[in-house]
């Protein structure tokens, strides 16, 4: 195994198959990023929506509008 990458104060240890010949290929990273990012927006989406019918919520003290 491989050692320990620092970056900024953690330490980086490569996940196994990261360097496989699978993840070599620029399409399959392009793929992986392409899920990466559209995960998390709908993760963010998700937790944006649910913070804002609070704060309408303590605001305006009714459901906030469709």
């Amino acid at each position: 195994m491989s050692e320990p990458r620092r970056t900024g104060g953690f330490s980086f240890r490569p996940l196994p198959g990261i360097n496989s010949p699978r993840m070599e290929n620029e399409m399959v990273r392009r793929l992986v990023w392409s899920g990466l990012l559209a995960g998390f927006g709908a993760l963010a989406s998700i937790a944006a929506n649910r913070m804002a019918g609070l704060v309408w919520r303590q605001i305006f003290h009714e459901e906030p509008p469709e």
